[in-house]
């Protein structure tokens, strides 16, 4: 999918998708594939981590690019689950109820899908 379409998708799915608490997302389904999710992250987390987490960008610093890069196809994918932790926390307090959730969804989600790869399914929240 290309990324301007991922902002129209934004657009649509934002208000529908976010009526529902924070809370609840953990035995939810997303409206979207896991892969529009992401791209949807993906551009929420440009403006306020894409100085530092963008490998194309003069402003990029190594460690940040260690942990996850804006420009990759898969750019959580070598995240671990304290890091999705962090990265989610940063969010939590942000003014759109929208954002919150959609990125709720994505930590929680690619969390327990990493727990499931590796079994570890210890931690219930």
């Amino acid at each position: 999918m290309q990324l301007q379409s991922v902002g129209i998708v934004a657009l649509v799915i934002v208000p529908w998708f976010c009526t529902a608490p924070v809370t609840t997302i953990r035995n939810t389904e997303p409206p979207y594939s896991p892969a529009v999710m992401s791209e949807l992250v993906r551009e929420i987390a440009r403006p306020g981590c894409g100085s530092c987490h963008t490998g194309s960008l003069p402003t990029a610093k190594a460690a940040a690019l260690e942990v996850f890069d804006l420009d990759q196809l898969d750019w959580s994918g070598r995240m671990t689950a304290e890091q999705l932790e962090s990265f989610g926390k940063r969010f939590r307090r942000h003014e759109s109820d929208s954002i919150r959730t959609i990125v709720a969804w994505f930590v929680q989600h690619h969390i327990d899908g990493q727990r499931k790869k590796t079994g570890k399914m210890d931690r219930q929240e």
